[in-house]
């Protein structure tokens, strides 16, 4: 597993969504997010983002942001927009660079994610997939956590 980035701020990136529009972490600054790095081949990913999905419109009100970074190898655009699509989920999908996977130190295993909270620090860390439950537990610890 990936050297834990617990209590660092998250790295700031931008990439680009599958609309060819610029999405950087800075533009949520002061909303708690999951940060959830994904990939179409990976049968425990596509189980739990329709989960996310929930809980982001369950935690709309709270201002919870849920971004899914693809961590396709070369994958075209709508191919990754059809395999988000099928899954089902609306949140925003960001196509991949290297840069973001090494400063968020990625390991070899996904989905790994990682819970932001308001300040911009990572409050949680987690790698494979988590029943709804442990994830609905992390999504409140982050929007808990970091102040106003």
């Amino acid at each position: 597993m990936a050297k834990t980035m617990l209590g660092e701020v998250a790295p700031n990136f931008t990439l680009v969504d599958l609309h060819g529009n610029k999405v950087s972490l800075s533009d949520y600054k002061g909303h708690p997010v999951v940060l959830n790095f994904w990939a179409t081949y990976c049968p425990p990913c596509k189980l739990e983002m329709p989960w996310f999905q929930e809980l982001a419109n369950e935690y709309k009100s709270k201002g919870l942001v849920v971004l899914g970074v693809d961590q396709d190898d070369g994958m075209a655009v709508k191919d990754v927009a059809a395999a988000a699509q099928k899954i089902g989920v609306t949140y925003p999908i960001l196509m991949p660079n290297g840069d973001v996977s090494k400063s968020y130190q990625l390991g070899d295993y996904i989905p790994d994610t990682f819970y932001i909270d308001k300040s911009g620090r990572i409050v949680d860390q987690t790698v494979g997939a988590h029943s709804r439950d442990e994830m609905e537990a992390d999504i409140q610890k982050t929007i808990e956590s970091g102040g106003e």
